[in-house]
């Protein structure tokens, strides 16, 4: 099964965190990174989950637009926020029948899916805005994936 994480673009200021948008510099980062990983994605990605924060969505419409999906399945997903357990993501994963899938959302979530998938506590802070990480996963366990490649800004 083949799982993209990507975390949002860089993010202002905002009252409320849930309505912090995509700075011009975000969004720019993310068109590049996805412009550099062309090449690597696969053409039959049409399924993407997204946090609802709204940087996250912003982050997914870019995703969208660059993977030329149109009518790509964009679900928002609660479970998508920062403060999601990985156990509990992962069981949702789990129980998904359509791949790939592209997962849009924040750290410090994103960090510590990588990690706990491919059993490398190191890769818990790496995630930079505007990465994209491809995994092969095997089982939705601690040590259940490979990491393919990454692109960051």
């Amino acid at each position: 099964m083949r799982l993209y994480l990507l975390r949002h673009g860089e993010a202002g200021p905002e009252r409320f965190d849930e309505e912090r948008p995509l700075t011009a510099r975000g969004a720019e980062e993310t068109q590049k990174v996805f412009a550099g990983a062309q090449s690597s994605l696969e053409s039959a990605c049409s399924r993407l989950w997204s946090s609802p924060l709204l940087r996250a969505r912003q982050t997914a419409a870019i995703a969208t637009s660059a993977l030329r999906l149109g009518d790509v399945d964009c679900r928002i997903s609660e479970l998508l926020r920062p403060e999601t357990s990985v156990e509990r993501l992962a069981g949702e994963l789990e129980a998904n029948t359509e791949w790939p899938l592209v997962l849009v959302a924040h750290q410090p979530l994103l960090g510590k899916l990588l990690a706990w998938l491919v059993d490398e506590d190191s890769l818990r802070h790496a995630v930079p805005t505007s990465g994209l990480y491809a995994l092969d996963v095997i089982a939705f366990v601690r040590g259940g994936a490979s990491l393919l490649w990454h692109r960051c800004p």
